[in-house]
C-alpha cells in the first residue's frame, strides 16, 4: 500500500541516523534499556543495536535485569550492566538517573579494560 515498507522502530531510527557510518571507528558501544528480559530479543533497542554492531562489543546499561535476560547474549550483547548500585524506589532512580548512568558507564568501561 502506497509503496510503504514495514520496518521495526529501531531499524528505522538506525537507518535515519546512518548508524553503520556512526560506529565505523568505534571499539565499544554502550546502549541502555529500562528493563531487559527474555522479550528484549524480540526487537528492543539494545538488540537492534547489537545486530548492527558488526563485531563491536555492545554493553547494555539497564534499570532492571529480569528473567530471561541472558537470551540477549546470543544476539550480540556482551554484558548487561545494572544502572543501580543498590535497591531504591523507582522515583529515586528516576531522580538520580543521570548520575546512575554515568556511574554505570564508568563501571562498564573499567570492566572492559581488564586484560584477561
Amino acid at each position: 500500500f502506497c509503496n510503504a515498507e514495514l520496518k521495526s522502530g529501531i531499524d528505522a531510527i538506525l537507518d535515519i541516523i546512518d548508524f553503520e557510518n556512526e560506529i565505523k571507528d568505534a571499539s565499544l558501544i554502550i546502549t541502555g534499556e529500562g528493563a531487559i528480559d527474555g522479550q528484549t530479543k524480540k526487537g528492543k533497542v539494545p538488540v537492534g543495536i547489537a545486530k548492527r554492531a558488526k563485531n563491536i562489543p555492545v554493553i547494555a546499561i539497564v534499570g532492571d535485569i529480569r528473567d530471561g535476560a541472558e537470551a540477549v547474549y546470543e544476539m550480540g550483547i556482551v554484558s548487561i550492566m545494572p544502572a543501580l548500585k543498590r535497591a531504591m524506589p523507582l522515583e529515586e532512580a528516576i531522580a538520580n538517573s543521570k548520575s546512575l548512568i554515568i556511574d554505570a558507564t564508568e563501571r562498564a568501561c573499567r570492566f572492559m579494560s581488564i586484560d584477561l
